[in-house]
């Protein structure tokens, strides 16, 4: 009987040479092995998506705390820039008001006048 026939008692194919069970045992042992390889590849892709999609978050969060830093230290920088503003306006009026002083040599100093002793 050839290999393509079908054995007369059972109708099943003959029984395969030892070499050619042993070529398909290593073949489903690769496969086995493969998919096995293949499964972890696709669970560390999805924790490593999930990862990303965190790191993602947090970088959306991080960056907007940045821009409120940014925008908080130019409102602050606005302040200081009118405070030092209106503290140069007093300090020109009070150069202005000392120079008048000295003009017509009125002393800065307080006067204190001494009392009348009839009085």
């Amino acid at each position: 009987m050839t290999d393509k026939q079908v054995s007369k008692t059972n109708g099943a194919p003959p029984a395969l040479p030892e070499d050619r069970k042993a070529a398909v045992a290593y073949g489903l042992e690769q496969f086995q092995v493969m998919a096995h390889d293949r499964d972890n590849a696709i669970t560390e892709n999805h924790q490593l998506r999930a990862d990303i999609a965190g790191y993602k978050i947090a970088l959306e969060a991080m960056q907007t705390q940045l821009a409120n830093a940014d925008s908080r230290v130019a409102e602050m920088t606005l302040i200081r820039d009118q405070a030092t503003a209106r503290a140069i306006k007093w300090e020109v009026l009070w150069r202005s008001v000392k120079a008048q002083l000295n003009a017509f040599q009125i002393p800065s100093e307080p006067h204190i006048a001494e009392p009348d002793e009839g009085e």
